[in-house]
């Protein structure tokens, strides 16, 4: 096993223990046990978005190979990271519309989120504007502006 794998490994133990930090706030905030899940599945699934480079650098396919998605070649392959479910801006969204509505699902949407961009922007070698969707838009998500963790190779 690579150490890139491990690292990433290691790095999931860390989401695991934000997305309960998570369900557990989100239940003794709210005593629901739904809203709960909702926290801890967010925080866990958001990282589904690094499919979307999986496929730009291998193409649409049935058969996926999570060690390549594990290794984060990918992301080195095409020279960009979009992570278009990681973007601070985001929480501040569901704030607002937890603000209006007061509908206590985006506030756990809002707590799974914020514990798993914590974990991303603690691990990982990124710029400090990293984590905006608006920054990595301004720098055409070029993984050169973003991150030494994502170093391309020339």
């Amino acid at each position: 096993m690579s150490i890139k794998i491990k690292t990433t490994l290691i790095n999931e133990l860390f989401h695991l223990f934000g997305a309960l930090i998570a369900a557990i706030l989100t239940y003794i905030f709210y005593s629901n046990i739904y809203l709960s899940f909702i926290s801890f599945s967010v925080s866990m699934l958001v990282d589904i978005d690094h499919l979307l480079e999986y496929f730009l650098a291998e193409g649409l396919s049935l058969k996926i190979k999570f060690k390549k998605i594990l290794s984060g070649e990918n992301i080195q392959k095409i020279g960009k990271i979009y992570v278009i479910f990681h973007a601070w801006e985001y929480l501040l969204v569901l704030l607002i519309i937890y603000a209006i509505t007061q509908n206590l699902l985006f506030m756990s949407l809002f707590l799974g989120l914020l514990s798993h961009y914590i974990v991303d922007t603690l691990s990982n070698e990124v710029v400090p504007l990293a984590y905006f969707i608006t920054y990595r838009i301004k720098v055409n998500f070029d993984i050169k502006k973003i991150g030494t963790c994502y170093k391309h190779r020339d």
